[in-house]
């Protein structure tokens, strides 16, 4: 779980809540693998690998999508210069490099048949709820490529798949409300 990074308001809505964002597809991993969330980690932290069976994330993104949407909304009941608010949103699309390492190369505990499982319990509803009070909709599951490593004497289960998803961004300010001019010589 990180903390950190651009805060926002509202899930799908507000300024990007880049935290709330990873902490949600870290839970969706968690809940859809079975994995304790000690063993699902941020890839490049400060801290050594695990040597024991575990996950990192990588995500990359956003990629804006299209033109962002510009309008208003003008609320007279509110105090005078926040009248008016002004929002630019949008749809952006992300990416998530989920890598998996097992001490097993093969069976029902390697790290393709762990990713494997990603793929297919992560569309629950349950867990996909995870990801929808933040926004997120994944549209591509991703296809696992299997790539053990040699460590020291033996295999290493390794398999990695790249997800993507889509969540919207939106930014806004208040401004006043001009009621009338009067133009003077």
């Amino acid at each position: 779980v990180r903390s950190g990074a651009l805060q926002g308001d509202l899930p799908g809505g507000g300024v990007m809540n880049w935290t709330a964002l990873e902490n949600a597809l870290h839970a969706w991993v968690v809940s859809a693998t079975g994995y304790p969330a000690a063993r699902v980690l941020w890839r490049d932290q400060g801290a050594n690998a695990l040597t024991a069976d575990h996950i990192t994330l990588h995500l990359s993104g956003p990629i804006v999508l299209g033109t962002d949407e510009e309008y208003d909304k003008t609320d007279l009941f509110q105090p005078p210069g926040q009248e008016v608010e002004m929002i630019v949103q949008g749809d952006r699309e992300w990416s998530l490099q989920v890598e998996c390492y097992t001490g097993q190369t093969t069976t029902s505990s390697d790290a393709k048949s762990i990713l494997s499982t990603l793929q297919t319990v992560g569309q629950l509803p349950l867990r996909r709820a995870i990801l929808s009070a933040e926004g997120i909709t994944i549209f591509d599951l991703g296809s696992v490529q299997y790539a053990p490593a040699i460590r020291e004497a033996g295999f290493q289960g390794r398999a990695i798949v790249v997800m993507r998803f889509y969540s919207r961004d939106a930014a806004s300010e208040k401004t006043g409300y001009i009621a009338q001019v009067e133009i003077t010589d």
